[in-house]
């Protein structure tokens, strides 16, 4: 038997009743699987060679800077359900978890639970389905879910207001100076798309009042868009955010100039691979997803680290049995590494110097932090160098 959590795919206009598209989770012999995969997927080649440090490194919790929800606190409000996302808190051992089930935010520390908090529902301080999770380095955290709403809340889950009826769904969420930069399309944009946008937050006497103002745009529209599925806006050392925007057909990474003095502006930094699908591909709701033939690929979240930009994508193959596994690109000015490891792994924030927080649902929902050395350490191998 084996698991994968995956997105939810809800329709781009917020105002637009939610359709849930696609299976939260899944356990189930690789022929369902491969029916099941062939809505998350697309097309991949080929797997790199295995790497065996990597996949114990991963798999080994007492080698983590912080592990939650394997094993330690217990109860309804410590267990993981369905992670939609999850961000590293503003010191070196917090973490914070948006979780499908009720509390829908979760604070740790050290890989205890502290705080929890965020009922479902459509009053003040209560959420939708949640999509979104980002906290600044004064620990205000910020929850957007499907209807377009942005609430703020302290570590402790007082709710400190919310923005209501913004034009775009919510996919991702990052402080950028004193605002936010939120990353989700914007269906008022006439013939190209706006994706990524400035929050810019005022409180008034009749609470919080946001503007927005688009800081990137394409042509490209997805019929849904899915929910809880990585995309970064992860931070450098000089406070710019990375997104990898891949639900067009031209898959990118954007930087964020978020750098203080200076305007927000956003630009295309990497164009990634990404060919034109083949006869034999079934494309489901455009870029979205695609499957070819027995294999398939969905990108799985970048984290932004000292020596490059680290990429990953959830992998399968079907060749008389079920075969997952998680590829792993590590580019860097001096090389570009690849490796891989059976499971599913996505990655979910990351700090340079301290590490990556990943998530995963194999054996049991749970997220985890590697330190950056530790990690670096094992993409290159025994003897290996750089990267």
């Amino acid at each position: 038997m084996l698991s994968l959590l995956l997105p939810v795919a809800v329709d781009p206009n917020p105002r637009r009743v939610v359709l849930l598209r696609l299976q939260l989770i899944v356990k189930a012999s690789w022929r369902r699987w491969a029916a099941v995969c062939a809505a998350v997927t697309v097309a991949c080649g080929p797997a790199p060679e295995a790497s065996v440090a990597l996949a114990s490194l991963l798999r080994d919790g007492n080698r983590h800077v912080v592990e939650i929800g394997l094993e330690g606190d217990t109860g309804r409000a410590a267990s993981l359900g369905i992670v939609f996302g999850a961000r590293l808190g503003p010191d070196s051992q917090s973490v914070l978890v948006l979780d499908v089930s009720p509390p829908l935010v979760r604070v740790y520390h050290g890989g205890t639970l502290e705080h929890a908090f965020l009922k479902r529902g459509g009053g003040p301080g209560e959420s939708g389905i949640p999509a979104a999770l980002a906290v600044s380095r004064d620990s205000q955290v910020l929850v957007a879910d499907v209807a377009g709403r942005i609430s703020f809340f302290s570590l402790r889950g007082e709710h400190l207001g919310s923005v209501n009826d913004l034009p775009f769904r919510t996919l991702a969420a990052a402080q950028c100076g004193p605002d936010w930069v939120l990353y989700g399309p914007s269906m008022d944009a006439g013939r190209r798309v706006g994706w990524l946008h400035l929050l810019q937050v005022t409180r008034t006497q009749r609470g919080l009042s946001g503007r927005t103002r688009t800081l990137f745009s394409d042509s490209g529209m997805p019929e849904s868009i899915p929910i809880g599925k990585p995309v970064g806006l992860v931070a450098d050392d000089a406070g710019a955010l990375a997104l990898r925007h891949d639900l067009t057909r031209e898959p990118v990474i954007v930087v964020v100039s978020c750098r203080p003095g200076e305007p927000v502006a956003a630009r295309v930094a990497r164009r990634l691979e990404g060919a034109p699908p083949a006869p034999s591909t079934r494309v489901l709701d455009r870029a979205v997803a695609v499957v070819t033939g027995n294999a398939g690929r969905a990108s799985a979240g970048v984290a932004n680290l000292r020596s490059g930009l680290l990429l990953a994508d959830m992998e399968f193959r079907i060749t008389g049995r079920f075969e997952g596994f998680t590829r792993f690109t590590l580019i860097s000015p001096r090389r570009t590494v690849r490796v891989s490891v059976p499971g599913v792994y996505m990655i979910r924030d990351s700090r340079p110097g301290l590490g990556v927080l990943f998530s995963s649902s194999d054996p049991v929902p749970h997220v985890f932090v590697v330190h950056e050395d530790s990690l670096l350490a094992a993409l290159r191998g025994p003897g290996g160098r750089g990267p």
